[in-house]
């Protein structure tokens, strides 16, 4: 579709397969555009987004209902209607935010931010207003996956304790309660993700030996 032209990677297909979400690099920038699946030239969601290497770089997330699309841009984390209009940052009450995960309302996410220089989890509705502390503790909490009914939120904790065991957790919405699924000495467990019923979660582990 757009073969050739620089790097072109992170892609994002909407909740309704109509729009596919991407970065482009080109022309010193990696910004964000949306296309139609069906093909057609692509419009631009971001302007002078400063490049980064792609394999840090973060992929752009759709609300559950199509209507918005979240993403990072210097270290602080936006969304734009689909509708049209400039991008509108959510994190301005943190100094570094990340990785944003919407909730099945399509009005609050979970994002990532830095406390006490460590990574923790809050909710926050898209105006950055009351954030909620979500994940918090000694340890780094990251790769946040709502559940599609939005009651609760399964993580990967890293504990400062043991930098070899990487945990599977889970903290619930209302209430903010966390519970440990998975803890062993040295091992790692790691992006938790739900099945569609909410019952079950599946998870990269290294306890066979591998990943």
């Amino acid at each position: 579709m757009l073969a050739g032209m620089e790097r072109i990677y992170n892609s994002s297909l909407s909740p309704d397969g109509k729009w596919i979400a991407f970065i482009w690099h080109r022309d010193k920038f990696c910004n964000i555009y949306v296309i139609s699946s069906d093909g057609g030239w692509p419009r631009q969601i971001t302007f002078n987004r400063k490049a980064t290497q792609f394999w840090w770089d973060e992929i752009p997330r759709w609300s559950p209902d199509g209507s918005k699309l979240a993403f990072g841009i210097e270290n602080h984390v936006y969304w734009t209607p689909m509708d049209g209009g400039l991008p509108e940052k959510i994190s301005g009450f943190t100094a570094r935010a990340s990785n944003p995960r919407w909730l099945n309302d399509s009005k609050r996410l979970v994002v990532s931010v830095e406390m006490d220089e460590k990574e923790q989890l809050i909710i926050t509705d898209i105006d950055g207003t009351w954030p909620q502390l979500l994940a918090a503790g000694e340890g780094n909490n990251r790769d946040a996956n709502p559940s599609p009914d939005g009651k609760w939120v399964a993580y990967t904790h890293w504990p400062l304790d043991d930098l070899n065991r990487l945990e599977i957790r889970v903290a619930e919405t209302a209430t903010g309660k966390n519970r440990t699924l998975t803890s062993t000495p040295g091992r790692k467990d790691w992006s938790p993700r739900w099945s569609f019923d909410n019952q079950k979660l599946a998870f990269l582990s290294n306890r066979s030996g591998f990943a």
